[in-house]
């Protein structure tokens, strides 16, 4: 692959010729200086939705399990965890892929706005039954999405 040609495009066609080089290739141009203009919040808004459909499908098995099994409260509880950490890895994963630097901080951020809107979402719909949040299952909640994003960016 000829790399000369394909920097020499125009401004205007830099993105549509980068996008055809593979993403080694594109960390290699990263470390020469050239951008690639990737839209940080388009990334972060795209690691978030298929964080919440992974959620939506695992909550959803997860019902499934408890209607087949008969699960205890424990264990229901730690499968939540579980699943939010699972959700925040794929999305801190897909944060750290598309973006070609401080992956670990790009996944740790999807990881703290999934457990943001997590949080909002349902202290809005809880506010009048508890209008005072469990602070520290919010702590335990927060420090989960938090590692497993940082972890899906790392391993990205």
């Amino acid at each position: 692959m000829n790399f000369d040609v394909k920097l020499a495009c125009s401004d205007y066609k830099k993105h549509e010729c980068l996008g055809r080089i593979g993403h080694k290739h594109k960390k290699n141009l990263y470390k020469k200086g050239i951008s690639m203009d990737i839209s940080k919040s388009k990334v972060l808004l795209r690691s978030l939705l298929m964080a919440y459909l992974l959620s939506g499908v695992l909550l959803l098995a997860l019902s499934f399990a408890l209607y087949r099994m008969k699960l205890g409260e424990q264990q229901i509880n730690a499968a939540v965890y579980g699943i939010y950490v699972i959700a925040c890895l794929f999305g801190g994963f897909m944060a750290g892929k598309a973006s070609l630097s401080r992956r670990f901080f790009w996944g740790m951020l999807t990881g703290i706005l999934y457990f943001i809107v997590l949080f909002a979402v349902s202290w809005l719909l809880n506010r009048e039954t508890m209008p005072v949040p469990d602070l520290t299952r919010s702590a335990t909640v927060l420090a989960c999405c938090a590692v497993g994003g940082t972890a899906g960016g790392m391993f990205s």
